[in-house]
């Protein structure tokens, strides 16, 4: 089963919906709190982070496509959101 790694820093970014410095930075590297695409995509992450970053093989595709559909939809800094997208491409 592959392992997704990021640091607390970063899982509480892409997770917390409190943690909303995007609204006001474009540049902030959390997940903004908008729509229904970016919720689904932090519903995921979340559940991801529960399971300690252990990416079940049946949930990759869906993942990654929710990534897409957010990042082609906002314009923020995607740093974070591109990392855990390597991670969950690599083989």
């Amino acid at each position: 089963m592959k392992k997704i790694v990021l640091t607390e820093e970063e899982w509480n970014l892409l997770c917390d919906r409190t943690f909303d410095k995007a609204a006001d930075d474009y540049r902030c590297k959390a997940l903004p709190v908008c729509c229904a695409n970016v919720s689904a995509l932090r519903d995921e992450i979340i559940c991801l982070r529960k399971r300690k970053g252990e990416l079940l093989p049946e949930n990759k595709a869906a993942l990654l496509q929710n990534c897409e559909f957010v990042k082609d939809g906002h314009d923020y800094d995607w740093t974070i959101l591109d990392k855990l997208m390597g991670q969950v491409k690599e083989d």
